[in-house]
């Protein structure tokens, strides 16, 4: 597994998302909440298998801004929000 980190601050690291982060849930479960997308114009959430959101992920692009991105907090290394 190939992870790309894209910065850091003194809390937080940024780094391209890999297909081991599915795992984790995070994409689906903050695509798919109604109390999350309302804020960015879905208020039924995203209609988005897994699959979608895999395949987004594994979608080549070329720089390192263009693919989906995990945040983390640096210390705990915990997940707490995506970029794309």
């Amino acid at each position: 597994m190939n992870l790309v980190m894209v910065f850091q601050t003194s809390n937080l690291t940024v780094r391209r998302a890999t297909i081991s982060d599915l795992d984790v849930n995070l994409f689906y479960s903050l695509w798919t909440d109604p109390r999350v997308m309302t804020f960015v114009g879905f208020p039924q959430g995203l209609r988005i298998t897994k699959d979608d959101i895999r395949a987004s992920i594994d979608k080549a692009d070329s720089g390192e801004y263009d693919k989906k991105m995990r945040v983390e907090l640096k210390e705990a290394k915990q997940l707490i929000g995506e970029r794309k």
